[in-house]
């Protein structure tokens, strides 16, 4: 092989990582805009081919941040005497099977980990002021649906600065049900899943959405 045929072949599966279009409200996205998971459940992703070159370029940021957050992923599980699934574990609400979700991992215990890999300056924020909200409302709805007494969310810092931290980028926090959050995002899943239903796109809540 040529090296311009080796870096094809890696982009390409590089590229294959990147979701597509998911045919479900997942339980990883269920902190956003109520807009925004109607449209990303109605109309999917576009695909690379379909998309302006900038586009394709933040859409090949996107397929790098999930094949290198895999291998984040891979190496915790690995480092805790396991070895990563080769299928990830599903979760399904119990109200409708169109809102599910899927576990990194279950530990010897019993208990979901799910690991993160983020930038330094997001890396900082999280071990000083907590997990983030999106993070935390997904474990809720393994930790609710999958029936967990508690779960684990694993930050990995991906580009630490040369020599300007101590010990070692990872920081883990331990979650436990909150039966007012977890209500409150079952209730925005079945709101969403009744818009998709009714074909009535819900208005955007974030102030964000382009559409």
């Amino acid at each position: 092989m040529q090296a311009l045929d080796i870096k094809a072949t890696i982009a390409a599966a590089i590229r294959s990582k990147c979701d597509t279009n998911r045919a479900y409200l997942g339980m990883s996205k269920i902190a956003a805009c109520p807009r925004e998971l109607y449209f990303s459940f109605t109309e999917g992703t576009p695909t690379r081919e379909e998309l302006s070159e900038a586009e394709a370029t933040r859409w090949d940021q996107t397929a790098w941040y999930t094949w290198t957050g895999e291998m984040h992923e891979h190496e915790i599980i690995r480092s805790l005497g396991d070895q990563p699934a080769a299928k990830q574990i599903e979760i399904v609400a119990n109200f409708d099977p169109r809102f599910r979700g899927h576990l990194d991992h279950l530990t010897a215990d019993h208990e979901p980990l799910d690991v993160k890999s983020v930038q330094w300056f997001k890396y900082l924020d999280i071990i000083g002021s907590g997990a983030r909200y999106g993070h935390v409302a997904q474990m809720q709805m393994y930790l609710r649906h999958g029936e967990y007494a508690q779960g684990h969310l694993v930050y990995v810092a991906r580009d630490v600065p040369h020599k300007q931290w101590n010990g070692f980028p990872i920081w883990v926090y331990t979650i436990t049900p909150d039966t007012a959050l977890a209500d409150e995002l079952d209730e925005k899943a079945r709101y969403v899943l009744a818009c998709v239903d009714e074909e009535r796109p819900p208005e955007c809540a974030c102030g964000y959405c382009k559409k």
